[in-house]
């Protein structure tokens, strides 16, 4: 039995299927998406302008994993047995047939290869001017089972003379097309077409197919390049997809994830005969940035679930710790509390014989750590500045003070000197 010719009249039916309208990373300004996607919700059977092909128990949606990784909505064709259609949507479409358009839609198939996919449109001919009743893009079996491929088809505007087929089926995990499919262009004066996906002829109840992120749009520069379209469906491991996954988020965030528990994000260069790996190291309770060599990481900058940032130490106790010399033009730090204080007439100034003692006693200046103290704690530029700062102020009041003494035993000693020449002059 001929697949095409025995699928039921499309007349009377619509159809849908969209590729995410913020397709992850899109800007949705690119490119206008003409599926209604609106309905696009959890439930079964047909939503919206999406007609089920099929009863509604082999239409259902739900929550599930998109090819970039996240969780999102997905259509599942879940076939009954009947070997008929089991799944899938047609969507109507006002278009104008002078333009040119782009058909995109992910699709997944599980379990086995039974039964057929299909992928099409209504309205069109061939690029010779064949008029199709019945047209798809392709039908067929993906080329692997359990993974996502992107389908991609034009229809040309109905003045379009071209008779080159741009259309294929994308590897969603290495963009590689691996698999051509036919190219339409539409009838003249039509008005409307059909974006449809199926699932058909397939009897093992225990198949299923999903589809996900249809969409229908102009091609007039304004649409999301094909390399975008792909970038933001996955970007996995080409050899095991499960060893790791690069994805953008609708939010425009980047993704990493991988089984290696050290580092989930690694550069790798061969340097002469040596391989020199450059990892970025991510983890749950913090994360370093280095480099390995040899087989030995080295470590230059690491932060810890505190949000503390260490240099040359992996145990930073601070917001910034570093284990080395630095260098640089200007350090402005921050402090209050300025000693100014130590001016104010009711500052209990230490007299010189208390600091005596206390230096007789501690073996360093009162408020000044010891030795010791440094050693094992460090040293706060802003505090110590500060206690500098208030030892200068405390040492300049002791030499006003004892400017005035020096000034007052001056003007006795000349006393005593002018009592002293009058004496002699007697």
């Amino acid at each position: 039995m001929n697949k095409i010719s025995s699928l039921p009249s499309l007349t009377g039916k619509t159809m849908c299927v969209i590729f995410w309208l913020l397709l992850l990373g899109v800007d949705s300004s690119k490119g206008q998406n003409l599926l209604d996607m609106q309905s696009w919700v959890v439930g079964t059977g047909s939503t919206g302008s999406f007609i089920g092909n099929g009863f509604d128990v082999e239409n259902v949606r739900e929550w599930g994993t998109a090819p970039n990784g996240e969780r999102a909505v997905v259509w599942k064709a879940v076939p009954s047995g009947d070997g008929q259609p089991d799944g899938g949507w047609n969507h109507r479409v006002t278009i104008d047939h002078r333009k040119r358009y782009r058909f995109t839609v992910w699709l997944k198939k599980t379990n086995s290869a039974d039964g057929y996919s299909y992928f099409g449109c209504e309205n069109v001919s061939n690029l010779n001017g064949q008029v199709d009743t019945n047209p798809y893009f392709w039908h067929g079996d993906l080329p692997e089972l359990d993974k996502w491929f992107l389908l991609v088809a034009f229809v040309h505007g109905s003045d379009d003379n071209s008779t080159i087929h741009e259309g294929g089926i994308y590897d969603g995990i290495t963009g590689v097309k691996r698999l051509g499919i036919i190219d339409f262009k539409f009838l003249p004066n039509t008005q409307t077409t059909l974006h449809r996906s199926y699932l058909y002829y397939d009897p093992n109840v225990n198949d299923r197919q999903y589809f996900y992120g249809p969409r229908l749009e102009v091609v007039d520069g304004t649409e999301a390049p094909l390399s975008t379209l792909l970038v933001n469906g996955a970007m996995r491991n080409a050899t095991n997809g499960s060893d790791g996954s690069v994805r953008i988020s609708h939010d425009g965030a980047l993704h990493l994830s991988g089984n290696d528990p050290n580092h989930i994000v690694a550069y790798r260069r061969h340097h002469g005969t040596e391989l020199i790996d450059s990892p970025v190291m991510l983890g749950w309770s913090g994360g370093a940035l280095g480099f390995k060599k040899e087989a030995v990481e080295h470590i230059s900058l690491f932060w810890n679930d505190y949000g503390n940032v260490g240099i040359g130490t992996l145990v930073p106790k601070e917001k910034l710790s570093v284990n080395g010399k630095i260098r640089a033009h200007e350090i402005k730090v921050e402090t209050a509390n300025w000693p100014d204080y130590v001016f104010k007439p009711d500052y209990n100034l230490n007299t010189l014989s208390e600091v005596e003692r206390f230096i007789q006693s501690n073996g360093h200046l009162p408020e000044i750590p010891s030795a010791m103290q440094v050693e094992d704690e460090g040293l706060s530029i802003g505090e110590m500045n500060k206690l500098l700062i208030k030892k200068v102020e405390e040492l300049t009041l002791h030499a006003i003070e004892n400017e005035k003494k020096r000034k007052k035993l001056e003007g006795k000693l000349n006393e005593m000197e002018i009592l002293l020449n009058q004496l002699k002059a007697k």
